[in-house]
């Protein structure tokens, strides 16, 4: 029968449920022998590891994943990361099944791992690439990402056209001139500078506070402030955390 996937929350739930099988518990801290095992199976199935050279050199960790695939496939659930290297290994000797994709639009392309590269590569044999992204955004490194997958593009693809956008809509002048500052300071590579679209200047500001108590009267004293001035009203302001 068919599969159900596991988003983030669902997996660790579930391992949580079945992580004293694997041995997760022998050791004690429970729960964090759980996420760093989930996060350890992430990267494996991320970065494509050879699973011969894992059982030589981890052959416990690799012992406990092999049980956990077993679980995972008793129950017919499927990973995202296990799903596309398995993706990835299915279709490497069968490039006639993705023949029919003619074009593949990637976003966010720096956030792109291994095993995510690989399935792009796979596709674009016989579709047309277009990829999106912003490699000054890799100093994140949400799944290991690396600014250097641009670079590996073109050089896969050699007649590459590369468009820049160096127009922003989203933030006023303020913040991008914080983030072209910053952005001159990374020393193997250097961007052009992103202008704004927008007219106001915006601020930016970095305070500090002894308590987390003073910093949420700090900005609820900056809501009363703006509000009181007859600027904006409550409903104009929204708080990111």
């Amino acid at each position: 029968g068919s599969y159900d996937a596991f988003d983030a929350n669902q997996e660790m739930a579930f391992l949580m449920r079945v992580g004293w099988e694997l041995g997760l518990g022998n050791d004690g801290g429970y729960s964090r022998n759980c996420e760093e095992f989930l996060e350890t199976v992430n990267v494996v199935n991320g970065e494509l590891l050879e699973g011969d050279i894992l059982e030589k050199k981890e052959p416990e960790f690799f012992k406990r994943m092999r049980k956990y695939e077993e679980i995972l496939d008793s129950v017919k659930r499927l990973t995202f990361d296990r799903m596309i290297k398995l993706a990835v290994m299915n279709l490497q000797g069968k490039p006639e099944k993705l023949k029919h994709v003619k074009y593949l639009l990637v976003d966010e392309y720096q956030d792109i791992n291994r095993a995510q590269e690989k399935l792009i590569q796979l596709i674009g044999i016989s579709a047309g690439l277009f990829i999106v992204g912003d490699p000054r955004q890799t100093i994140y490194k949400w799944r290991g990402s690396d600014e250097k997958c641009f670079e590996d593009f073109s050089r896969k693809y050699p007649d590459t056209e590369t468009i820049s956008i160096t127009e922003n809509r989203r933030s006023a002048k303020s913040i991008l001139d914080l983030a072209n500052t910053f952005s001159d300071s990374f020393e193997a590579q250097k961007y052009d500078h992103i202008a704004p679209t927008r007219k106001d200047k915006g601020v930016v500001a970095h305070i500090s506070t002894d308590t987390a108590n003073d910093e949420a009267r700090w900005i609820a004293d900056q809501v009363e402030r703006y509000v009181s001035s007859g600027n904006c009203s409550y409903s104009d302001i929204g708080i990111l955390m």
